[in-house]
């Protein structure tokens, strides 16, 4: 395999050419409409920089230019642009397993990355752009390897239990639609279709991270995922590999779209590593609310809490009895404001127990408070 180093910003430090490779095929004479393809293999399995460069091949390649870029990730949540990562996943399981949620800019459901899924981007003028065609193609590939694949309506690719979520975004203006579980991101003159294809993926992992049992009602103005049964493809064809499996994909896109000309970006800017933050991650979610009741020994208690943008617009809590009344209320008037996260909880607690120091019949129901609301924003 023909490699080329590349150098990226100081941001990233410096890839080698055993970090991101080039694939031997785009070296064949073929021109597909005067395009030009090629392939990216990254060795990188940093989440935050493999999306980093998804993002800049995309805004930054020619736009002539066919790219086929395969990578995986070390575990993770990838929530789509427009979701609610309290909706999509268990964050307190994620938090124990040390697992990070990342919102990717493209649209789409939830998936989860680890070393057993392979992801691949096709990257594409916007005049070439075709889900299905590209489904086919990748689906071609699996069946030439033994693996019985077809493509569904929605453009995932299934065989028999086999079935392999698909994204899909598209450029040319900066706006989003939803349709059948694919996103379509508007901008310039660009497409791409990224998928995921489970190989060995922990899928006892998958099933514990996306298994959210609320408490009370969460309504969601955010985009929800559609869930589907899923198997690894290892389980049809014992053979495939991530190595195998970018091989066949190599072979397959290669012989639809080829040639013997490459662009090497240069530079991986800043602004396109998706953020490490809270405001990023938690911060764009969408506006929703969140009813949940509890009873205790000094009362039962329902609360009813609007959040947008990762932040508590406002919060009721309703109570059966009054004589804690004082108590509810500088709960409601703490959390107002700030970050919907336990963490906020947590201090508000603190800064509402030293504003009640000494009163001891409020003392119980200030731990049993906060002790709840920073389960129910967990």
């Amino acid at each position: 395999m023909r490699q080329h180093p590349v150098r990226f910003s100081a941001a990233f430090g410096q890839f080698t050419k055993r970090q991101l490779s080039y694939s031997r095929y785009i070296y064949s004479e073929t021109n597909t409409q005067n395009t030009k393809f090629q392939t990216y293999i990254s060795q990188i399995t940093d989440p935050w920089t493999n999306l980093a460069i998804e993002e800049w091949l995309f805004r930054h390649s020619d736009p002539d230019t066919i790219i086929l870029y395969l990578w995986r990730n070390k575990p993770c949540i990838v929530i789509g642009r427009n979701q609610n990562p309290w909706k999509e996943c268990n964050t307190k399981v994620a938090r124990a397993l040390n697992i990070p949620i990342i919102r990717r800019r493209s649209g789409g459901g939830t998936v989860i990355h680890d070393l057993g899924n392979t992801n691949y981007s096709l990257i594409t003028p916007r005049n070439l752009f075709a889900r299905k065609t590209n489904a086919e193609i990748v689906a071609s590939a699996l069946r030439k390897d033994g693996i019985p694949a077809h493509v569904t309506e929605r453009h995932d690719i299934a065989g028999y239990k086999l079935l392999v979520k698909v994204k899909s975004s598209t450029t040319e203006q900066a706006r989003s639609q939803q349709s059948l579980g694919s996103a379509f991101k508007l901008i310039h003159s660009r497409a791409y279709h990224h998928g995921t294809m489970l190989i060995s993926s922990n899928l006892e992992m998958l099933k514990q991270c996306l298994k959210v049992s609320h408490k009370g009602i969460l309504s969601t103005k955010g985009v929800e995922s559609v869930t589907s049964p899923v198997i690894n493809i290892n389980k049809i064809n014992p053979y495939v590999t991530h190595e195998r499996f970018c091989e066949i994909m190599l072979k397959e896109f290669s012989g639809v779209y080829s040639s013997d000309k490459q662009v090497v970006p240069t530079h991986l800017q800043e602004d396109f590593l998706a953020p490490q933050t809270w405001d990023w991650t938690y911060g764009q979610t969408p506006e929703f609310t969140y009813e949940v009741s509890k009873s205790f020994d000094w009362a039962r208690l329902k609360t009813f809490i609007k959040s947008r943008s990762g932040i508590v617009i406002s919060i009721t809590i309703s109570s059966d009895h009054t004589r804690h009344d004082n108590v509810i209320r500088a709960f409601e008037d703490a959390l107002e404001g700030r970050a919907y996260s336990p963490k906020s909880v947590q201090n508000c607690t603190v800064d509402i127990a030293n504003e009640f120091l000494g009163e001891n019949e409020n003392m119980k129901v200030i731990s049993d408070l906060g002790e709840w609301l920073a389960d129910v924003i967990e």
